[in-house]
C-alpha cells in the first residue's frame, strides 16, 4: 500500500510524465492574473518578432569597383570587390577604403541610412 501511495504522489507531481491530476486541481486564474499573463505573452511575441526582423537601422552600400579592389570599412577588411558587390552596415557615417596594389587607394566617407541604398563607384586606372 505504501508503494502505491508513493507512485500516486509522483504521478500527481508530474514526475512520471503525468501531472494531469495536479493541473486539474489548480484554481482558475483571477482577472488580474489573466491580464498579466496576456501582457507577458504579448511581450514575448513582440520580442521574438523584433529578434527575427532585421534591424531597421541597417543600411546597404552597393559597390561598383573596376577592375578590382580590397574593401575596408572603418579600417576593417570586408573582402574583394568584385565579387563583393553589397555591404550591410549600421546607419551612420562610414569611411570606406578600396585598395588595388597597382594604384593609389581610394577613400570615401558615406552617410548610410536604412531608407535608401548608397552606391560607391570607383574605377582604378589612368
Amino acid at each position: 500500500m505504501l508503494q502505491f501511495e508513493a507512485h500516486r504522489r509522483a504521478f500527481q507531481a508530474g514526475a512520471c510524465g503525468g501531472g494531469i491530476l495536479a493541473r486539474a486541481a489548480e484554481r482558475p486564474l483571477t482577472r488580474a492574473e489573466a491580464r498579466a499573463e496576456a501582457r507577458r505573452r504579448k511581450a514575448q511575441q513582440v520580442a521574438s518578432a523584433q529578434a527575427a526582423a532585421p534591424a531597421a537601422t541597417d543600411g546597404v552600400v552597393q559597390l561598383a569597383v573596376s577592375p578590382w579592389g580590397q574593401v575596408e570599412v572603418d579600417g576593417r577588411a570586408m573582402g574583394i570587390s568584385p565579387p563583393l558587390t553589397r555591404l550591410t552596415l549600421a546607419a551612420g557615417t562610414h569611411t570606406i577604403t578600396v585598395r588595388n596594389t597597382d594604384f593609389p587607394a581610394y577613400t570615401a566617407t558615406l552617410a548610410v541610412s536604412g531608407e535608401n541604398p548608397v552606391t560607391l563607384r570607383h574605377r582604378f586606372g589612368p
